[in-house]
């Protein structure tokens, strides 16, 4: 199997970033403890922490009823959704009829969505599930539907997701009720609890998420995320002036992380944290804005060394 331990695939996806996270971790001596992450998408860094033993639970929630429902399937229908992707051929016409399931939300089973996510994710560019499918409709491309799909390895992810399904919990909720509910009758005191959130970008949100935020969206997750002291949090979003002036009471890193999908560049990383939160010390500078762009192969060196 490959080291990629995540099925989906994600424009800026964080799954480098779990090398930075679990710095987080040991610096708040949370090894052991439960890592969360209230925009779950392909949740690479929360299965890289898992498997590496950093953290003992996954919590994992997001908004998109397909995307939570991919997870729920790997882990409570595993063997079915395996069985689903094993059998089922990697054809244009497969690809319209599940493509056209994200209308129909309502008349699908737990599994049905599941797997809608999955397929599209592996055949649509970028793993955008709004975008068109490799290979373009008429798969006269250079790279043809099936391009990112390959089924033996994905079925290995899976499996290896099943075999951990007691450690792993999915929800489907905004990010704010989420973390009301999940949080309101657990003891927070000395609780080993990391926070990690990603909400949709905000400059190119739109063309990247089924369910992008508005402006008032981010505001209302700032005003709520700025308050939540009991638990240790931190935040990425790309960078954008709007953004930075909605947190511009925290403490706030630069991270020159390019981001792209189908090769276009769609932004670069602010990171957040809660006031408790410790950042690890080879990350810290003495200034509280860091702007400077680092070039991407010293970032991925210095950060991303998995």
């Amino acid at each position: 199997m490959s080291t990629f331990y995540s099925p989906l695939r994600y424009p800026g996806g964080k799954a480098k970033l779990s090398t930075f996270l679990a710095e987080i971790i040991r610096s708040n001596e949370l090894q052991g403890g439960t890592y969360v992450e209230a925009y779950a998408g392909g949740s690479g860094a929360a299965l890289k922490l898992l498997f590496s033993n950093i953290v003992d639970k996954i919590v994992l929630n997001d908004l998109d009823e397909f995307v939570s429902s991919f997870w729920l399937s790997a882990c409570k229908n595993t063997d079915e959704l395996i069985s689903l992707i094993h059998d089922t051929k990697i054809t244009i016409d497969t690809y319209n009829r599940l493509k056209y399931n994200l209308s129909i939300p309502k008349e699908l089973s737990t599994i049905e969505k599941g797997f809608t996510c999955f397929f599209l994710n592996r055949c649509n560019r970028s793993g955008i599930l709004t975008a068109g499918p490799i290979g373009g409709k008429n798969q006269t491309g250079n790279w043809k539907l099936d391009a990112r799909f390959n089924k033996s390895d994905l079925i290995e992810r899976i499996k290896l997701i099943g075999l951990n399904k007691n450690k792993i919990e999915v929800y489907n909720l905004d990010s704010i009720s989420f973390l009301e509910n999940y949080f309101a009758h657990l003891p927070l005191e000395n609780s080993k609890i990391l926070i990690y959130l990603d909400p949709p970008y905000y400059k190119k949100g739109n063309d990247l998420y089924r369910l992008a935020y508005s402006d008032e969206h981010h505001k209302n997750l700032a005003k709520f995320i700025k308050n939540q002291n009991n638990y240790k949090w931190v935040l990425s979003y790309d960078d954008s002036q709007f953004i930075k002036n909605l947190y511009d009471d925290q403490r706030l890193e630069f991270l020159a992380m390019n981001y792209f999908a189908s090769k276009v560049k769609i932004g670069e990383e602010v990171i957040f944290c809660s006031r408790n939160c410790v950042m690890p010390e080879k990350f810290i500078n003495n200034s509280k804005y860091i702007f400077t762009p680092i070039k991407q192969k010293e970032f991925l060196k210095a950060f991303c060394s998995i």
